[in-house]
């Protein structure tokens, strides 16, 4: 053969090293599908297989490029019908860039794809980082900085006068920031701000970094333990900042207190939302697998992609615990999760974990790597294409 050219190809992790999937220019316009394995850890590369069919009753492994193209798109969505693992890190954004990219890449080494972290500040750290090992979910508002931890009220506590508490106890009354219309304009200008910010390494502003951002939330846990609801807000603020994120980065709910709470069917029915995002910190699988099947029945009804977003315990054993029994749950139907939470120098005792933690880094090591192996009911073509 004159010309033999890899022209796409994709990559597959598996417990006895990578698969590759290659489309390869054979010239004339002819092509052909194989499949090369790599062993782990070290540079050698062993023919697996070549994609054959059936054409005019002969076998033939050879297509040209309008065939090879279908079948490419094919494998592709074949491909990215598969479950994904991915962490909170809420602080990640103040860390230094040599740990930011340190803490990406070691998630990076465990099939990590999606890292979420809290925009509560924006600082040169911040907005320039280089690290893209993983896409981010980026919450763009945390609702317990409206008075439910009085330590952390933002300006929007002082302007519309919501009244604080101490950990979210007993709960404090934010309802003027979810029905006041001023409130509302405040916020979205606030969005589009940050929206809008031009990131000096790649130089495309925060709403259309699709390689790098996964999703935006406008607020994490949006009027959680409130005793009173906007059923339209969540919908309202997407609504008005969806014309400016574009370039396939999508727009997620940010989750609730609990799974039945972030099942909302107001966030189902609102067309300008993408993704639904699952939070709970039960330990109980039957509960968490029923939910599970009741968020895919509502997602596939309504055009939407579910995901479990918050889920862990306290101590190095309990979040082991946590991570296989929901992982179970999550895994059995299909669906990516985000623990809570990982960061360097974790406390021990509370709702985080990182390498030292050997109980919990070891069942997120593990859990991490058949997350991938899931058959999703939901093509996540933005992780894996």
């Amino acid at each position: 053969m004159k010309i033999f050219r890899v022209t796409k190809y994709a990559e597959e992790k598996v417990a006895y090293g990578t698969n590759y999937f290659l489309k390869v220019c054979i010239g004339d316009g002819l092509y052909l599908h194989m499949r090369v394995h790599r062993h782990p850890n070290q540079d050698k590369y062993d023919f697996y297989a070549l994609h054959e069919t059936i054409k005019h009753n002969i076998a033939t492994c050879v297509f040209t490029e309008g065939e090879s193209n279908q079948m490419h798109s094919q494998q592709m969505e074949s491909y990215a019908r598969r479950a994904w693992s991915g962490a909170n890190s809420f602080f990640a954004w103040a860390l230094p860039q040599d740990d930011q990219i340190t803490l990406i890449n070691i998630l990076h080494e465990k099939s990590v794809r999606v890292i979420r972290i809290f925009l509560a500040t924006i600082d040169d750290g911040q907005a320039g980082s280089r690290a893209i090992a993983a896409k981010t979910v980026t919450s763009l508002h945390d609702r317990y900085s409206l008075g439910c931890y009085a330590y952390k009220a933002d300006s929007y506590v002082s302007k519309y006068g919501i009244p604080t508490v101490s950990g979210c106890s007993p709960q404090n009354n934010a309802s003027k920031f979810y029905s006041n219309e001023q409130a509302k304009t405040d916020f979205t200008n606030r969005l589009r701000y940050l929206l809008d910010h031009v990131n000096p390494h790649f130089g495309q502003r925060w709403r259309s970094l699709s390689h790098v951002i996964f999703s935006f939330q406008i607020e994490n846990e949006s009027q959680g333990h409130m005793s009173t609801f906007n059923v339209h807000w969540m919908c309202d603020i997407n609504t008005r900042i969806r014309s400016l994120v574009n370039n396939g980065v999508l727009l997620s709910t940010g989750g609730d207190v609990d799974y039945g709470l972030s099942l909302r069917l107001e966030n189902f029915q609102c067309s300008t939302i993408d993704l639904i995002s699952l939070h709970d910190y039960t330990m109980d699988e039957d509960y968490s697998r029923r939910k599970f099947q009741e968020a895919i029945r509502l997602a596939q009804q309504y055009g939407k992609r579910v995901y479990v977003e918050e889920f862990g315990d306290r101590g190095d054993t309990q979040m082991a615990q946590a991570l296989n029994i929901i992982r179970a749950a999550a895994h059995q139907q299909g669906l990516p999760w985000l623990v809570w939470q990982i960061v360097p120098n974790a406390r021990s005792g509370d709702y985080e974990f990182f390498t030292n933690d050997r109980t919990a880094w070891t069942a997120f090591e593990h859990q991490a790597y058949w997350a991938q192996m899931s058959p999703s009911p939901f093509q996540w073509s933005e992780i894996w294409n």
